[in-house]
Formats: C-alpha cells, sequence, structure tokens
C-alpha cells in the first residue's frame, strides 16, 4: 500500500452526477447535490447569525464553567441525564420508555485533559446536556432491543446506511428542537453550544460535498471545516478532523444527513400538524416516527402523511413531475414550492397514483387516499420494467410516463439525467 500510494493520485470522489443518483435512489433522500449544498449554505448561515444573537443576548452573563477533573465530570454528567429525562417527561414532549435512562448512563463519556479535547469533548465538558440531546441514538438502538419491529425488514440495521437521515437527522433535530422546547432556558450560554455543533455540521457537510464533487481535495475540505467552526472548537491538530472527512469520502451522503435529515423531520412536522391540527402534538408525533423503525424520512413521511413515497414507480405526467421521479400531484403552484421534502409536486392528499398503488394508512388511522381527481396510469405490456429506479448515470436510460390520447400512461425511452 505505501509503495503504490503515490501513484494513487485521481480524483476521490464520485462526482455531483453519481452522488445525486445514490442520494435519490439509494439513500431515498428527495434533494439533489446541488439542492444540498444550498440547504447546508444557508444552515451555516443560520447557525453562525443565531448564535452572535444569542452572545449579544448573553453579554453580561458569566461564562459556563469548564470540567478539572472526572469527578466532577461524573457529578455534571449524571445531573445532565437526570435533568434532560425529567425535563421530556413534565413537559410530555416524548413517549418515555423505562430503558431511556439506562441507555443514556452507559455512555455518559469521560474527563479529556484540555490538551486533547476535540470538538465533542470541548462541548461535554462545558454542559454534557448538550450532547446528550443528540443521544437519541442508545434510545434508537435500545428501541430496537427493548422493542423489536413487527417487521422483519425493519427490525434491523438496514444496509447501505439508508437509515442515516432518520437516526442522524433526528439526533442533531434534537438538539435544536429542545433548546426552543425550553431545555436550556436555565443555562443561556448553553444555547450558544447548540448553535456551535450547528455550524460544525454544516460546516462538516459541506466540505464533504464539496470533495465528493471533486471541487475540493481533502486538505481543503478539512480546512473548510476548521474556518467555518466557531471558536477554533474544531482542531486542525487532531484526528478527529481527518477521521470525519474521510468517513464521509468513504460514504456518499453520510456526512450531510445530520443537516438533510433534520430538515426532513422539521417538514414533516410542519406537515403532520398541518394534517392533524389542534390533534397534534410532539409526543404523538415522535411516537409515530419511533412506530415506522429505523427507515428513511422520505418513507417515514409517506406512511405518516400519504404524501412522497419511494421512487420506485415512474412518476405520471398528468403534471409537471418532481426532479427525483418521485409520485406527482395535481394542485397549484404555491403548494408545489414547499413540497420538495417529499420529493412530490405537491403538499396536499389529492396525489396521483404510480404503479406502486395508493400509500398505506397512518397508524394513527388517518386516511391518505386520493379523493376524485387522481389519475391512476395504467402502463401497457411493454412499460413493466418501468417501476424500478433510474438508472445511474451512463446505465440504461429511465422510462419516462406520458399521456395518451386514450387516456391511459405508456412508456417511452430517454437519457438519464
Amino acid at each position: 500500500l505505501e509503495a503504490q500510494a503515490p501513484s494513487k493520485n485521481g480524483p476521490s470522489g464520485v462526482g455531483k452526477e453519481n452522488y445525486t443518483w445514490s442520494l435519490r435512489h439509494v439513500h431515498l433522500v428527495p434533494l439533489s447535490w446541488e439542492e444540498e449544498v444550498e440547504l447546508l449554505e444557508r444552515e451555516l448561515a443560520r447557525s453562525h447569525a443565531a448564535l452572535r444573537l444569542e452572545e449579544e443576548r448573553n453579554r453580561a452573563l458569566p461564562q459556563i464553567p469548564l470540567v478539572t477533573n472526572d469527578i466532577e465530570y461524573q457529578q455534571r454528567a449524571n445531573a445532565a441525564v437526570t435533568r434532560f429525562i425529567a425535563f421530556l417527561r413534565d413537559r410530555n414532549l416524548y413517549p418515555m420508555r423505562d430503558y431511556m435512562d439506562p441507555a443514556l448512563r452507559e455512555h455518559l463519556g469521560s474527563f479529556v485533559p484540555l490538551e486533547s479535547r476535540n470538538f465533542f469533548a470541548i462541548a461535554m465538558h462545558y454542559d454534557p446536556l448538550t450532547l446528550y440531546t443528540h443521544s437519541t441514538h442508545w434510545w434508537d438502538t435500545a428501541r430496537m432491543r427493548e422493542e423489536p419491529h413487527p417487521s422483519p425488514v425493519r427490525r434491523g440495521a438496514l444496509l447501505s446506511n439508508i437509515w442515516d437521515s432518520r437516526s442522524e437527522g433526528m439526533a442533531t433535530a434534537m438538539e435544536e428542537l429542545l433548546l426552543h422546547a425550553g431545555l436550556f432556558d436555565d443555562s443561556p450560554r448553553s444555547r450558544e453550544i447548540v448553535w456551535i455543533m450547528l455550524a460544525q455540521r454544516a460546516a462538516r457537510g459541506l466540505a464533504s460535498l464539496h470533495l465528493q464533487a471533486n471541487d475540493m481535495d481533502i486538505a481543503q475540505a478539512k480546512a473548510f471545516q476548521v474556518e467555518w467552526t466557531p471558536r477554533g472548537w474544531m482542531r486542525p491538530d487532531l484526528d478527529l478532523l481527518g477521521f470525519e472527512q474521510q468517513l464521509y469520502l468513504r460514504q456518499p451522503g453520510y456526512g450531510t444527513s445530520y443537516v438533510t435529515g433534520k430538515f426532513l423531520l422539521e417538514d414533516l412536522i410542519r406537515v403532520r400538524s398541518h394534517q392533524l391540527g389542534d390533534a397534534f402534538t410532539m409526543s404523538s408525533f415522535f411516537e409515530e416516527v419511533n412506530a415506522a423503525g429505523m427507515i428513511p424520512v422520505s418513507l417515514i413521511r409517506w406512511q405518516m402523511t400519504g404524501e412522497g413515497g419511494p421512487p420506485a414507480g415512474p412518476p405520471c405526467t398528468t403534471t409537471r413531475s418532481s426532479r427525483s421521479g418521485w409520485p406527482c400531484s395535481r394542485t397549484s403552484s404555491a403548494s408545489r414550492a414547499s413540497s420538495r421534502a417529499a420529493g412530490c409536486v405537491s403538499t396536499t392528499l389529492r396525489s396521483c397514483r404510480s404503479r406502486t398503488g395508493s400509500p398505506p394508512r397512518s397508524r394513527t388511522g388517518a386516511s391518505t387516499r386520493a379523493s376524485s381527481s387522481r389519475c391512476s396510469p395504467r402502463p401497457s405490456r411493454r412499460a413493466t420494467s418501468a417501476a424500478r429506479p433510474s438508472a445511474p448515470p451512463g446505465g440504461t436510460p429511465r422510462p419516462r410516463w406520458r399521456r395518451t390520447p386514450r387516456g391511459s400512461c405508456r412508456c417511452g425511452r430517454r437519457s438519464s439525467r
């Protein structure tokens, strides 16, 4: 390996087109490389602006004292878990289980000397609760063990890490959701750490995107992440920086899943609360999401709301189809603009059905079936292969559906975009 390493000087990233195809058809995230760049740039700007406002708000307050030894660390960590569990229970914000408290206490961490603290250790030695809000991972793994999903497909970890938008997205979303819910009202300086963590993940994800596009080499990606992580907390002299960028280079789509998954879950809150109205609660929302299993957020959305769905069927072209080829909907241009997270043209329930059929009913019994203005294309025999996802760039062209005068859908051919 050492002998051949100097000759391995080709591009490492998969390229924008391949990245988008993998994102949509492997991870089932209804976005493109360009859309993820736009989203992460927005989150990077928003987190920096929010941090500056928090600093102005807290200008007269003292800084949080740093932990100085392991005894103090364990005391602060255990107190943080107790406070966290009590907050969720007393506010009825999350469906509580007996395994949640011990699952967190098994992963409290330990004291790290100042000269060796990486980004996450720095945050933990100020306020470990800021990282414990991200530790819903341990609840997810405990739930899979204690409450196995009735479906064997959803019972274990899915291949190719396609659960990343759900797992990392939920963990990242919880940080800001709980900030807004009041978890850090009695510790305003801790709110600053939440925004720092979001900025770091946005900077890290943006660097990974440009690395996959071969716009940056790994040294430039690391430098970008260091520059845009506030307060110099992403240290270039420690192993975490190189580990993260190499990890996300090897696993396209994973480095951005923290922020894109957060966005998809926030948009799911918007849609589900709109559907349920006054009956919506955060606790019931998390109950529905958890009951769906560790699957991509797009599929959870499809199950809970009837919107979106997997990119398995060909789009119906009664109206303009989505860029990802997901089921389309017949609705106004105003509602089309707010539906990108579903990969659809619309956020209403009057959805055109693809060959995959109607979306499933949600666990709460809310019907997701269309009312009157749906089309239900009947493909001809020659279009039976169209239910497969689009081929990767350079592969077999993707079938395209078009309306015939008789009102049935037939298959044409075109090059894959």
